[in-house]
């Protein structure tokens, strides 16, 4: 690598480590100003460099698009809203879209999986504790996790033992199962309305 090599790339360097700084300290200083600038930024998708414009600058120019595209992917767009509600659906089925006043859809979901765990229960079946002996109890223990309070409250009034005498006993584990995991999809539906990603 040649000297002169060597100083250009030193001098993009420093332009960069100026250029953000700059931009850092900007946002610092006007707050409410940096996620309309960042949002306006990200929305034209568009690099704005003059023909002319130096590589410094170009760089500088994609440094603070590719922060502007964190910022609006991870931070403005991951609000404390849209991850409450994902845990209040975890928590209680349908919680989360009724507290985004998706009232009937909310309740439809509420009805739907606590009728299938209440039928899993009914059937036998097992609600899997957190077990290292056999993976397959492991896999079974997080699809029941998923449905939330009800997981909690089964194990403190000894629900969901299991009857491996019954008859219905695979059924109503299979049931308890499929209610964890629709319940999963269920919050992620909620946190994807929060962020307006579908309505």
């Amino acid at each position: 690598m040649g000297l002169v090599t060597l100083q250009k790339r030193l001098i993009i360097i420093m332009n960069l480590l100026w250029t953000c700084n700059k931009f850092i300290d900007n946002s610092k200083k006007h707050p409410h100003n940096f996620p309309n600038s960042c949002n306006r930024r990200y929305q034209t998708g568009k690099l704005k460099k003059k023909a002319s414009g130096s590589r410094a600058e170009m760089l500088s120019y994609l440094v603070l698009d590719l922060i502007c595209h964190f910022y609006y992917h991870f931070y403005s767009k991951m609000k404390v809203k849209s991850i409450a509600c994902m845990i209040l659906g975890w928590i209680l089925p349908g919680l989360g879209h009724i507290v985004l006043k998706k009232y009937w859809r909310g309740l439809i979901f509420f009805l739907c999986i606590t009728a299938m765990f209440a039928l899993g229960l009914i059937l036998e079946g097992r609600i899997y504790s957190f077990q290292t002996e056999n993976p397959l109890t492991i896999l079974g223990f997080f699809s029941d996790l998923g449905i939330g309070l009800y997981y909690f409250l089964s194990k403190t009034l000894a629900l969901g033992i299991g009857n491996l005498k019954s008859s219905t006993f695979e059924f109503g584990t299979a049931y308890i199962a499929g209610a964890g995991l629709l319940n999963y999809l269920v919050a992620l539906d909620a946190f994807d309305i929060a962020l307006e990603k579908k309505t």
